[in-house]
Parts: C-alpha cells; sequence; structure tokens
C-alpha cells in the first residue's frame, strides 16, 4: 500500500515557511440558501475562518478559493455543476 505524504499548514507554520508567501486556501463553502440567495446556514463558512486566520497570522497573504457546486434539475436525472 502506498504511503500519502503530504504537508498540513500547521506544519508549514511551525516551519516558518509562510512569511511573505501566497497561501492558496480551498475551502468548501457549499452553504444551503434560500430562494432569493441568501445563505441560511453558515457553519462550513465559520469552519473556514482559522485556517485563513492561521495563515494571516503567520504572515501569509491568504488567497482563500471557493468550492461552490450548483445543483440542477433534471426530469429524470441530477446535474451537478462546479462554479469556482
Amino acid at each position: 500500500m502506498a504511503v500519502l505524504n503530504f504537508t498540513r499548514l500547521q506544519d508549514l507554520i511551525d516551519q516558518d515557511a509562510l512569511k511573505a508567501k501566497r497561501v492558496f486556501i480551498r475551502a468548501d463553502l457549499n452553504v444551503p440558501q434560500d430562494d432569493a440567495g441568501n445563505i441560511t446556514e453558515d457553519t462550513r463558512v465559520r469552519a473556514s475562518v482559522p485556517a485563513i486566520r492561521a495563515a494571516l497570522d503567520a504572515g501569509a497573504a491568504a488567497v482563500p478559493y471557493r468550492h461552490f457546486v450548483a445543483v440542477m434539475r433534471h426530469p429524470r436525472r441530477r446535474v451537478v455543476m462546479t462554479a469556482g
């Protein structure tokens, strides 16, 4: 079985490797919305804040990238379209 090696954000912070760097942060922002497009529950948005704050506190320029999926309905099947 292959071993996956990866570096966590905290590892980079501990190595002082983020100063003056841009940090690309992909966040799952699929949130429920009402018919007017207002967010009705923001747990996922709030869950992204600690990583963004940690990057900023480490001297990086945080670049949050949203992951947003819109579901379109078809009479016989669901089609998922990803934008962002």
